[in-house]
C-alpha cells in the first residue's frame, strides 16, 4: 500500500511538472515573440539615421548648386566613392572643384 501512495506521488508530481513545462514553453514563445518585434523595430530604428543622412546629404548639394549657381557657377554635385574616401558632395568644373562632407548629428 505503501508503494502505491509513493508511485500515485510520483505522478502527481509528474504531471504538475509537465504542466509548468508547458506554461515555461509558453511563456518562452511570447518573449520570442516580443524579441522578434523589438528586432523588426530595431531595425527600422537603424535604418532611420541612414534615410536622414541621405534626404540630408541631398538637401545640402541642393542647397550648395543654387548658392554657386548665384555666384555664377553652375556645377552638377555628386558624391564620390573610392576605395578609401567617400566624399559626399563632390564636383569640378573648369577651375572649380567643390567638396564637401555633410554629418549628422543626432541626439
Amino acid at each position: 500500500m505503501k508503494i502505491w501512495n509513493e508511485i500515485v506521488a510520483i505522478k502527481e508530481e509528474q504531471k504538475n511538472l509537465k504542466e509548468e513545462q508547458i506554461k515555461l514553453r509558453e511563456d518562452f514563445n511570447k518573449m520570442l515573440t516580443l524579441i522578434n518585434r523589438m528586432n523588426a523595430r530595431f531595425s527600422r530604428v537603424e535604418r532611420t539615421p541612414e534615410k536622414l543622412t541621405i534626404d540630408v546629404e541631398d538637401e545640402a548639394k541642393s542647397f550648395l548648386k543654387n548658392r554657386l549657381m548665384e555666384m555664377g557657377v553652375n556645377v552638377n554635385l555628386t558624391s564620390l566613392v573610392l576605395p578609401e574616401l567617400e566624399l559626399d558632395i563632390y564636383s569640378v568644373s573648369d577651375d572649380v572643384c567643390v567638396i564637401g562632407e555633410v554629418a549628422l548629428e543626432l541626439v
